[in-house]
């Protein structure tokens, strides 16, 4: 999964491998960077659905995607965006076909 954290937090992703599981951390991202957390198939709900939950650092600000599927073709990108209070609703968890990325 690559993420590219736009904001100014710093925050931990946590893969939710199953509907209302607190998640399984995948590692933290600086505000303004982009990194490559690494994926397992225990990551992911039934039906190769992948669901995160970010937190921003010195907050108590925290966000939860939508599910995608993730195939043997596909790369999860994670936008991350907060605000200066820590809001991360403007994140978005979407599919990207491999090969295709920026």
């Amino acid at each position: 999964m690559l993420v590219d954290n736009r904001g100014y937090f710093d925050v931990i992703v946590y893969s939710v491998p199953s509907p209302g599981a607190s998640g399984r951390r995948l590692g933290n991202v600086n505000g303004g960077s982009m990194t490559a957390l690494r994926l397992t198939s225990s990551d992911l709900q039934l039906g190769n659905q992948l669901v995160v939950r970010i937190r921003a650092l010195a907050t108590n600000r925290a966000w939860v995607s939508p599910a995608i599927t993730i195939t043997d073709d596909v790369i999860a990108r994670l936008d991350v965006q907060s605000t200066s209070s820590g809001d991360l609703s403007r994140s978005s968890l979407y599919p990207e076909l491999i090969g295709t990325e920026r």
